[in-house]
């Protein structure tokens, strides 16, 4: 068994397994789910486990994006609104077999990953608490305190907990799987049902997403789209980086790679482990991949992990 300096290891049969962030996968991929958070009622609206309708109270403009309404100041968070539908899941969850059509009903998602700037006005309004995050002082990949240069990166080392916490203060909430997995690849007319979120081509190092290349055994620097040394890495990088070449359809940023993404489902509804979707910077190819789950502790705060939100 081997480990990286992320301190992710990998056992002979491939699976890996990260010893501080229980990052799990089976030997076909896919971490099976069995997520019963969403479920529709008569009326098409989505509804979660504790039998919470969800509130798309934000307001959509003509250009179909969502206006911050939460009275947080933070009116420079966009949002992209994606339409009503269904799509077919490609795994099994509580509710659903692989091949079952799930319908969601119009929801909202952040254009990019939380980035360290816009949690930094949380943490200053004293809404976000240092509990749930770790900073650079404590890992050497964390980007909070990293420097000017990290500001419009990703927030990582956040927990669950966090994450939750700042999508609330901006009036928001943290996208279902389903949700997730259904924007990634939705272009405005219907979900395509692409590997990724810019279609079926294989990921372009440094080019459309963040991520390790097994084939050269090079990462991607984290301000700027050149492949590294494994001596020499940097972490994640920059959310526009690679926009728009690896943008979403309807344009959501960083879908694929740079940090897995918490989600508010659970990998089963007897424990308290959260799906993570859309990869990390020091992931394989196939972990991009928009159908690829992973599931972990909610309390965990490693590097690899980020958020967006929803509304």
């Amino acid at each position: 068994m081997t480990e990286n300096d992320a301190g992710i290891t990998e056992d002979d049969a491939g699976i890996i397994e990260d010893n501080d962030a229980s990052i799990i996968d089976d030997d076909a991929g896919i971490i099976e789910d069995n997520d019963a958070s969403i479920t529709e009622d008569d009326a098409g609206e989505i509804e979660d486990d504790a039998g919470i309708i969800e509130d798309n109270d934000a307001s959509i403009d003509d250009a179909g994006i969502i206006e911050d309404d939460a009275g947080t100041g933070e009116e420079d968070i966009e949002f992209i609104s994606i339409p009503a539908g269904s799509f077919v899941l490609s795994h099994d969850t509580e509710l659903y077999k692989k091949g079952d059509t799930v319908r969601l009903s119009v929801f909202a998602l952040k254009k990019t990953p939380v980035t360290v700037a816009e949690f930094e006005k949380c943490v200053a309004a004293e809404k976000c608490t240092s509990r749930h995050y770790r900073t650079v002082s404590d890992n050497d990949y964390c980007n909070y305190n990293r420097g000017e240069n990290w500001k419009n990166h990703p927030m990582n080392c956040i927990d669950w907990y966090g994450a939750k916490q700042y999508c609330e203060w901006i009036g928001g909430r943290l996208p279902t799987e389903e949700e997730w997995e259904y924007a990634a690849t939705h272009n405005g007319t219907a979900h395509l049902d692409t590997t990724y979120p810019w279609g079926n081509d294989a990921p372009q190092h440094c080019v459309t997403a963040q991520y390790f290349d097994s084939s050269t055994e090079k990462y991607c620097q984290g301000n700027a789209a050149a492949p590294m040394s494994n001596d020499d890495y940097e972490g994640t990088s920059d959310v526009s980086l690679h926009s728009p070449a690896g943008d979403s359809p309807l344009g959501l940023v960083d879908m694929a790679g740079n940090v897995w993404e918490w989600t508010n489902s659970l990998y089963e509804l007897d424990t308290a482990y959260h799906i993570v979707k859309g990869g990390f910077w020091n992931a394989l190819e196939d972990v991009l991949s928009a159908p690829w789950r992973g599931a972990t502790n909610p309390s965990y705060t490693i590097n690899i992990y980020g958020f967006r939100c929803a509304k």
